[in-house]
């Protein structure tokens, strides 16, 4: 089942990244633009990288994603903004059920 982790930012949290990587076949990472090159390559997974205070950035890395990983770091006013990608996902999840954009099987 497809995974996102958003902002792993620090050594703790890319070892929690490595480790899902190996149970995990699918696993998707929205990484920020801020953060260094050599840091972004050396993270595992299918990887978007844009600007992490930017909501939609974030909702559209995660459709189809069975489950989300929000790293907060020490920034506390990015619990907002994942909410938010999270509302906007969940937006889009009911149109697509409600126009037909989707079949469920």
């Amino acid at each position: 089942m497809p995974v996102i982790c958003v902002n792993p930012s620090n050594s703790s949290e890319k070892e929690i990244v490595q480790k899902l990587s190996l149970q995990n076949g699918d696993l998707r990472v929205f990484l920020s633009d801020q953060l260094e090159d050599t840091f972004n390559k050396s993270i595992p997974g299918k990887k978007a990288i844009g600007d992490i205070l930017d909501d939609t950035h974030i909702s559209t890395a995660s459709h189809g994603a069975f489950c989300g990983i929000f790293f907060e770091d020490i920034n506390s006013d990015l619990r907002n903004v994942f909410l938010s990608a999270i509302k906007i996902l969940e937006l889009e999840s009911k149109e697509e059920i409600e126009f037909g954009f989707k079949e469920i099987t």
